[in-house]
């Protein structure tokens, strides 16, 4: 699927999640250290366990914390204050998963299942886009000759076809039919009776039809419900 931004999920949760774990880790060492020397100590650490980027989750973040971490703190500030810090480090660690776990929602929500909309009429993908809004990314596909490609390459969650636009010879129900697939369901917006029948013959399982007249309000709801099942 295409992902918003076109930036993986494990890329954008560590680029997001880095700048609070290492606001958690500023504030365990303030109450010991003045904040430039918070600030050395972290970048010390760092720098000695060959870290390029601060570890934002699991082992590798336990590792820097109760490992390199732990003794910087002992070796600049001493081992009284190096005890303090141990003392609260799982409290620490508990502040970070906090933190990573917040990021993560986020990144479920900023990735939305993309809609294509195979019409030469841009209102019509439109009046979906608002009404999925929040729910899907819809975007115009002016050319409906590549809807076949987009179907078997999976770049979409759905597909709407513009049965009002598009003129359909048997060759091309039987490749539609082909290339959709659990993975990319589409829909026949204003399909009549016999090119509905014309697809369940061609045993088309992955591809759903909407009458004709049917409103952009109805077919909203019947891809709400694709994409729900998917």
């Amino acid at each position: 699927m295409i992902e918003a931004d076109g930036e993986g999920d494990a890329t954008w949760i560590e680029r997001h999640a880095a700048p609070r774990i290492l606001t958690v880790l500023r504030e365990a060492l303030e109450p010991l250290a003045a904040p430039a020397i918070v600030e050395e100590i972290i970048e010390q650490a760092l720098e000695t366990a060959r870290l390029r980027a601060l570890p934002v989750q699991g082992q590798p973040l336990r590792d820097f914390v109760e490992g390199f971490l732990a003794d910087t703190v002992e070796a600049v500030l001493g081992p009284q204050k190096a005890d303090l810090f141990s003392d609260g480090i799982e409290r620490v660690l508990r502040a970070c998963a906090r933190e990573h776990e917040a990021v993560v929602r986020q990144a479920r929500a900023r990735v939305q299942p993309l809609v294509l909309v195979a019409t030469p009429e841009p209102t019509r993908a439109e009046e979906l886009a608002r009404l999925l809004q929040g729910r899907a990314q819809v975007e115009p596909l002016p050319d409906l000759d590549v809807v076949p490609h987009v179907l078997a390459a999976s770049v979409a969650s759905a597909v709407v076809l513009d049965c009002g636009a598009a003129s359909l010879e048997s060759s091309d129900v039987q490749q539609l039919a082909a290339s959709a697939s659990p993975a990319c369901r589409l829909l026949l917006w204003g399909a009549s009776p016999e090119l509905e029948s014309a697809f369940h013959l061609a045993g088309a399982r992955d591809v759903v039809g909407c009458a004709p007249g049917a409103s952009a309000r109805h077919v909203a709801r019947m891809l709400a419900a694709l994409l729900d099942a998917s």
